[in-house]
């Protein structure tokens, strides 16, 4: 599963110079896969938990059924929940 994270204000519009370190906590059944802010300069682990925003957005793939947290300091967290079909 692919999950995009956008980094909003708080009426809700993209912040597109956003460029937070955020982390990626998965539970459940699901395992985190990698994490890509899409900054081609960006050389870090793409495998950790942790990665830069890239014009404001994230992109998670995960697989399995489970609760993806993104966190970031400053920043409300985001939660998905991933049930199987």
């Amino acid at each position: 599963m692919h999950i995009v994270e956008t980094v909003v204000d708080e009426n809700n519009f993209p912040v597109v110079l956003a460029d937070n370190n955020i982390t990626c906590t998965v539970t459940g059944k699901a395992r985190l896969l990698g994490l890509e802010g899409g900054d081609p300069r960006d050389m870090d682990d793409y495998t950790g938990n942790v990665q830069r925003a890239y014009q404001g957005r994230l992109l998670a793939n995960v697989l399995g059924e489970g609760t993806v947290t993104f966190s970031s300091p400053l920043l409300q967290p985001a939660v998905v929940n991933l049930t199987g079909n």
